[in-house]
């Protein structure tokens, strides 16, 4: 029944919006967690090789290190204490590219059905009819996924939380120990400032690495392969006085920087100061350097903030086309039986199955890209 009274539902050109912008989302996110896992790769590959007359506090150091290897894992899966663990990244960062191939195939096929109903029936349908109900359904079932894809990527946020913080604790743990033991050696107090400021410069340059791949995210930048690269931040040495090396310290995702210059800059950065180094005796060299030690655990520090940031941000992008289909029952439910709807605002929802197709495509490009464990299969400075 045709009438000019009908009620009129939301404009849908927001869908069309809220669509691309769950697009946009999705790669940043997974990008972010990326570089996560990137970071955790280097935790896990961090070699802290001490002298075997080891003082308490080294060995306590590098205890830390090994709790917080054991942590990286949880993350990215892998054995921890002789035991297999499945980690939380791999079925997080699969499930933020399958649920966008999912829904959004599932979003076009109800759609598909929901315009041919409205335009055999002249965009308005009264409500209580055959019809009506079939539309009724198609996007009851759109809202039903949506609830549950917003309660995953909720769900992941917590994850993510509360896994960094227990990181964020052995961060702490480890610097304390290096400040403790680096506070007594007054003597090397210019050598170890030295050091520091460097190492700073170091997690400056790469976090603001992360933070372009992230800007820049696209399944392409993401495929191009894991590149990573130690830092070597003593001289060779004999073994007599141990050996520091951050395996990974530059975890990065080639292809939307220039990895080699990165790496020529550190390497560049490093080479007065393993000079300097190589003028201390073997037994101090180690202290000189040890703050070395933390360089992996902060990039995971730091990237957990950033990525929790960008999990908040696609949250609330799915969380917006969520509440244009709850607009959308919220009138179906408000109107009288057998009074009109008017679905002509639908029918330009076909802009919106483009945003969807186009999601669809870059989220079969992320699946399996998910960064693998990687050990000592390095470059080094």
């Amino acid at each position: 029944m045709q009438s000019s009274n009908a009620r009129k539902l939301p404009i849908a050109a927001e869908t069309s919006k809220k669509a691309s912008s769950i697009g946009q989302s999705m790669t940043s996110g997974f990008a972010a967690l990326s570089v996560v896992s990137n970071a955790c790769n280097a935790v896990q590959n961090t070699v802290l090789d001490i002298p075997k007359d080891e003082a308490k506090e080294l060995a306590q150091l590098k205890a830390d290190l090994k709790h917080a290897q054991n942590i990286a894992t949880n993350w990215t899966g892998g054995i921890v204490d002789g035991n297999t663990v499945a980690g939380l990244a791999p079925a997080m960062m699969a499930s933020i590219p399958n649920n966008v191939v999912s829904y959004g195939t599932n979003f076009n096929q109800a759609t598909d059905d929901i315009l041919k109903l409205i335009k055999k029936n002249g965009g308005t349908i009264d409500k209580g009819t055959e019809d009506y109900r079939t539309v009724l359904e198609a996007i009851q079932s759109m809202s039903g996924s949506l609830d549950k894809i917003t309660k995953d990527v909720k769900a992941a946020g917590s994850s993510m939380k509360n896994w960094g913080i227990n990181m964020q604790n052995t961060h702490n743990a480890m610097l304390k120990g290096v400040g403790d033991i680096q506070n007594v050696e007054k003597n090397l107090h210019s050598d170890i400032e030295a050091m520091n400021a460097a190492i700073a410069a170091l997690h400056k340059e790469i976090d603001a690495e992360n933070a372009e791949i992230i800007a820049a995210a696209s399944a392409i930048v993401l495929g191009a392969g894991l590149i990573i690269v130690g830092v070597f931040f003593m001289p060779e040495t004999d073994g007599v006085s141990g050996q520091l090396v951050v395996v990974g310290a530059v975890s990065i995702i080639g292809g939307s920087v220039e990895c080699g210059m990165l790496a020529e800059k550190i390497k560049k950065q490093f080479k007065k100061i393993g000079s300097d180094q190589s003028k201390l005796a073997a037994d101090k060299q180690l202290i000189v350097a040890l703050q070395g030690l933390t360089v992996a655990s902060n990039l995971v520090v730091a990237s957990i903030s950033r990525a929790t940031e960008y999990l908040l941000d696609l949250e609330t992008s799915w969380d917006g086309f969520l509440g244009n289909i709850k607009n959308v029952l919220k009138e179906l439910h408000e109107a009288e039986n057998g009074s009109a709807i008017d679905f002509k605002s639908l029918l330009d929802i076909d802009s919106a199955q483009a945003g969807w197709n186009e999601a669809i495509k870059e989220a079969n490009e992320l699946i399996g890209l998910a960064p693998k464990t990687i050990k000592k299969k390095v470059k080094t400075l």
